[in-house]
């Protein structure tokens, strides 16, 4: 009996693993400097994103939330996307991800955020957008 614990243990332990971490992808394609906050975390949420580069938001939450929330800022402007009911391990850029996954994300300089393929140039047309996308700014 104390042998099938152990067993068990490891078992649990070695193969259950931990869950790859999901992170969102952005690629800044506008002109402007802009820092993205994650919404449902406290503390080291936002990370800066130059013109024309990637910044990677990891979708980690302190508390239970119905969809993510980002918050994008421009100087002073600042705008909120509501990512409702947006399966992201679906379009996860791999589909076997071992230490953790992408979801390459778009924003562009009317304000949307586009979900790109990442097997595509990133400066060819959006591909067909999956339900939800492209994300617009909230109110």
């Amino acid at each position: 009996m104390k042998r099938q614990r152990w067993v068990l243990a490891l078992v649990v332990l070695g193969f259950g693993g931990c869950q790859p971490l999901l992170y969102l992808k952005i690629r800044n394609n506008t002109n402007a400097e802009v820092e993205i906050c994650n919404m449902q975390l406290r503390s080291n949420a936002c990370v800066p994103a130059k013109p024309h580069t990637q910044a990677r938001v990891l979708l980690l939450a302190d508390y239970p939330a119905p969809s993510w929330v980002l918050r994008i800022s421009s100087g002073t402007a600042s705008k909120t996307y509501d990512f409702d009911h947006i399966h992201f391990w679906k379009l996860r850029s791999s589909r076997a991800c071992v230490d953790d996954c992408d979801v390459p994300l778009q924003l562009e300089p009317d304000g949307f955020i586009y979900w790109v393929d990442a097997r595509a140039n990133p400066s060819a047309a959006a591909p067909v957008q999956p339900d939800g996308f492209p994300v617009r700014p909230g109110a």
